[in-house]
């Protein structure tokens, strides 16, 4: 049974020390937050309040003025750690941005370390994400809290009830999500309730595409070759094809996009076939060499060099081919020559 409980918990962000806080924000990963963490819950905070003025925090070797927050939880479901029905939480923040953040309103996964009544937001850069109000609350702890949040976290992507924002800050940490089924198939859930959100959704065709799913790679191509992608969507679509496509299944959408006439997109499908790196795609490589976009051939001539491996013709920095492109296009065009490569 859930143990009835209200604890006043003071968490304090402080104690890192480096030269500078003009620096990027860490990597979040699920593993090493929950096993940092000693209290991992799920709750609804109605409110933030604003304490005032706090003690100055050290941050990598420097003092920052700091500003203390308070916010009540009360508590839905609890992942590791103690059972608690209600908790209050005080942290303190620095007034100037050094990447750090503080809890959010709504239904949420909290991150709390340490013991005793004197807690820490485990990872200040990352001290909550979004839940799912589920109906069904947890009596006892979980036996595998990074199965847990990954759990939550699906949940909030495929849940038609999650709101835009909260599914965009899940997969703003998309590198901790696994490349497995589960994660697959929350991602194809989404996509089928975000349909009338065309921005989020070519989001989710994305990382689909990120995740290794080809399934949605023709509606994608559909939308580059007849322009109907929304700005930023086709951004990050293009991004996507250049950058995280690497297996041959992805080929004959590729050869479609070869054919589009904005240079951007044949320059993502060119750059997806260097980092196949597969024998299949050198017939379309070819073809890319006579392209008259500078960036689609030298793509063309990095896939050529690491297919063929030929000593002597390793592929090129993008300056040097700038520099002698002829030398290069006229070299793997007379390697294709030599052996029937059409």
């Amino acid at each position: 049974m859930k143990t009835k409980s209200s604890i006043w918990f003071v968490v304090l962000l402080a104690g890192m020390s480096c030269s500078s806080y003009a620096t990027g924000v860490p990597n979040f990963t699920i593993e090493r937050v929950t096993e940092e963490a000693s209290l991992i819950l799920v709750g609804d905070i109605t409110e933030i309040k604003d304490l005032g003025v706090a003690r100055p925090l050290q941050f990598r070797g420097q003092w920052l003025q700091g500003n203390s927050y308070s916010a009540d939880i009360s508590v839905r479901r609890t992942i590791k750690g103690p059972i608690l029905d209600h908790i209050t939480v005080t942290y303190t923040l620095p007034t100037v941005y050094n990447g750090y953040r503080g809890l959010h309103t709504g239904t949420r996964i909290v991150f709390l370390s340490g013991q005793g009544n004197t807690l820490r937001l485990t990872d200040p850069y990352y001290p909550d994400f979004p839940a799912v109000p589920d109906t069904v609350d947890s009596e006892t702890p979980s036996l595998d809290p990074a199965g847990s949040v990954l759990g939550e976290m699906l949940r909030v992507l495929e849940s038609p009830e999650a709101s835009t924002s909260d599914k965009y800050q899940i997969l703003g940490i998309d590198d901790a999500l696994p490349a497995d089924g589960k994660t697959v198939g929350a991602l194809r859930r989404a996509l089928t309730s975000s349909r009338d959100d065309p921005e989020f959704a070519e989001k989710v065709q994305a990382e689909l595409i990120r995740f290794g799913d080809f399934s949605e790679l023709p509606n994608v191509a559909n939308l580059l070759l007849e322009g109907t992608a929304t700005q930023s969507g086709r951004e990050w679509l293009l991004y996507t094809i250049g950058n995280h496509i690497k297996a041959p299944q992805a080929v004959p959408a590729l050869r479609s996009l070869l054919r589009a006439p904005d240079d951007s997109v044949r320059e993502a499908a060119t750059q997806a076939l260097w980092h196949i790196n597969d024998r299949s795609t050198i017939d379309l490589l070819i073809k890319s060499l006579d392209d008259p976009d500078e960036k689609v051939r030298f793509y063309a001539v990095r896939g050529l060099s690491d297919i063929v491996n030929k000593v002597g013709w390793g592929g090129p920095s993008e300056s040097e081919f700038h520099d002698h492109q002829q030398k290069y296009g006229a070299h793997w065009k007379e390697w294709a020559k030599s052996r029937g490569v059409q």
